[in-house]
């Protein structure tokens, strides 16, 4: 992990970087720049050229990235709750993890599931 995690993290944003550019520079081959749209430049390229459907689907793959990513972003808000509350930046009732036996790991062995605060949810 300490050779492949940086690997892995550097090689997905140059090759989200270059994909980018390469979108971008499409769309200014297909467009003006100066007629690109700010709030929605890759929707509006397709509006501009009649192409109603790539639009909604480009549209609503943006979308969906933004949920994505705010998702992405809560599943780490727990640690960080829990991180503050032992801190004393956060009422500390937040920093107790209760454990219930209610999930099965790998192999049907017994795994253990936490939950912030003094009640679980649908635990005993």
């Amino acid at each position: 992990p300490a050779r492949d995690l940086p690997i892995g993290i550097l090689g997905s944003v140059a090759a989200a970087s270059v994909i980018y550019a390469a979108m971008s520079t499409a769309l200014v081959g297909m467009v003006r720049f100066s007629a690109l749209d700010a709030s929605a430049p890759f929707a509006s390229v397709f509006w501009a050229r009649n192409m109603p459907w790539v639009a909604r689907a480009v549209s609503v793959g943006a979308l969906l990235g933004c949920v994505n990513s705010n998702f992405g972003g809560l599943l780490g808000m727990s640690r960080i709750f829990v991180t503050m509350a032992r801190a004393g930046l956060l009422p500390h009732s937040l920093a107790k993890a209760r454990s219930c036996c209610c999930f099965r790991g790998e192999g049907g062995g017994k795994g253990r599931r936490y939950v912030l605060g003094r009640k679980g949810l649908g635990g005993n």
